[in-house]
């Protein structure tokens, strides 16, 4: 038996790739690494990533997500961690499906 990706998550993992290439350059790799802890290059690039759709692709496509699978968002958290992209976990995973279950209309 062989598991493995899709042809859509293939492409969805090149689309990441790519995505990377372009937003990890050298000098941000080296400020990334200068940091201690969630530093201005951290915030940055976290920012532009949610600006990009790339933070939230598993939340509903209301509350700015993607409506990714489950599997698509494990692709998107493994490659980011691969190639070394600052991921904020918690909230990802935690606080935002909380206020979205939870949270009054206003937090929402």
């Amino acid at each position: 038996m062989h598991i493995g990706y899709t042809a859509e998550q293939e492409a969805l993992r090149d689309e990441l790739r790519a995505y990377y290439d372009e937003l990890l350059t050298d000098d941000v790799r080296e400020a990334l690494a200068e940091e201690p802890g969630v530093g201005p290059a951290h915030r940055r690039i976290v920012r532009q990533m949610g600006s990009d759709g790339w933070l939230a692709v598993g939340w509903p496509e209301e509350y700015g997500g993607r409506g990714l699978s489950a599997v698509e968002q494990f692709i998107v958290f493994d490659e980011s961690v691969a190639l070394g992209a600052p991921i904020p976990m918690l909230t990802i995973n935690t606080v935002g499906p909380t206020i979205m279950q939870y949270g009054t209309d206003e937090q929402k």
